[in-house]
């Protein structure tokens, strides 16, 4: 079950890479990460969500073998 929920994961990050324009334009640009991260900062949190969610689900299988 916990290699389902890490493929899951990586779906989920690589849909996150491959959408992030779609995903600002329906959820709006995020005001902390265009402060923290200068311009396009939107762009560059969901990027770095959506890696965060593939290390996680790799790092996950790894650890379930």
């Amino acid at each position: 079950m916990t290699i389902l929920y890490a493929l899951i994961a990586i779906a989920a990050g690589f849909y996150v890479e491959l959408r992030v324009f779609w995903i600002v334009r329906f959820f709006g640009h995020l005001d902390w990460a265009e402060r923290y991260l200068g311009p396009g900062g939107s762009y560059t949190a969901w990027r770095i969500i959506g890696i965060i969610l593939i290390v996680a689900g790799f790092w996950e299988i790894g650890s379930s073998l």
